[in-house]
């Protein structure tokens, strides 16, 4: 049993290293598009520096289409492991595993020097690998949150946080 697990996790963590951003930056010929960039904070004018590898990044430097295709990607690469796990694995808790190490990988692939991401799109792929009203129900919480506050961030970024409860309420 913990050979399998093992090999399961192995199998998250490595389809996770896989680079939604690196590998469209490549495509759309802006590999200087995906590690880091600075970002203005909503009213006051704050600069912060932002180092994570993702696709809102790649978004931000070489548009919508890229930055899509690459959060796709980075949501396909831990819904296919996670899902498999669900179907295919007799433990009930593999599942978990699988999307924990798919996340794992994304945000320190083992490809790129441990410099990844930050989790939000494969976390949203397992979770619609394992339960998918959750998922629905944090983003549409936290998207209306952010509509009301005027707050981008808390649309698009800060719905993980809503799961807490989620999980707590329904286990």
């Amino acid at each position: 049993m913990t050979i399998t697990f093992l090999l399961w996790a192995l199998t998250g963590y490595l389809a996770g290293s896989l680079s939604g951003a690196r590998i469209v930056a490549r495509l759309v010929r802006e590999p200087s598009s995906v590690e880091g960039m600075t970002v203005i904070v909503d009213g006051t004018g704050a600069k912060v520096d932002v180092s994570g590898v993702s696709a809102s990044t790649l978004y931000a430097r070489a548009g919508a289409r890229a930055g899509l295709a690459a959060g796709a990607i980075d949501i396909t690469k831990a819904f296919i492991p996670t899902f498999l796990a669900t179907v295919v694995g007799s433990e009930p808790s593999l599942p978990a595993v699988v999307a924990a190490a798919a996340v794992l990988g994304h945000v320190g692939p083992i490809f790129h020097g441990f410099r990844g991401g930050f989790g939000i799109s494969p976390l949203l792929g397992a979770l619609l690998a394992i339960d998918p009203l959750s998922a629905v129900a944090a983003i549409a919480l936290f998207g209306l949150l952010g509509l009301v506050a005027g707050n981008a961030f808390v649309a698009i970024e800060a719905w993980p946080l809503a799961l807490i409860g989620w999980f707590a309420f329904f286990g």
